[in-house]
């Protein structure tokens, strides 16, 4: 059973690298050392729904949408659309605001992908 995670955790804290990610029952934490390597591997691409509205829109750059992910806290993850998929949301403050990425991660070492940016002060 897929079901929404919210919490605050610290992926670069007490993670073991080496523990596998149970895609059908993952960690947040789990999730969020994914996301952070594939970003660090620069591994990640953007979705045109983030690079052509989001981005323009909501004035967050692709490199500190990438930032967010790599420094920032994760604080959410939920079943993505594809079967094994994971939806993880990342928060952190960017010229005085709270800004946030959601990422679509999924095993097999596919690259990550940035599905929007966002305000969560607006």
């Amino acid at each position: 059973m897929h079901h929404t995670t919210t919490q605050h955790a610290s992926p670069r804290r007490n993670t073991p690298s080496h523990r596998p990610v149970d895609w059908d029952n993952p960690r947040i934490e789990d999730l969020a050392r994914v996301a952070i390597r594939l970003a660090d591997q620069d591994r990640i691409f953007f979705s045109a729904h983030a690079s052509d509205e989001r981005i323009p829109l909501r004035g967050i750059g692709e490199e500190e949408a990438i930032d967010i992910i790599r420094h920032g806290s994760v604080y959410k993850a939920e079943p993505g659309f594809y079967p094994e998929e994971w939806k993880v949301n990342f928060r952190r403050r960017l010229r005085g605001r709270d800004a946030a990425v959601a990422v679509s991660v999924r095993p097999g070492g596919r690259p990550a992908k940035i599905l929007t940016v966002m305000w969560l002060d607006s």
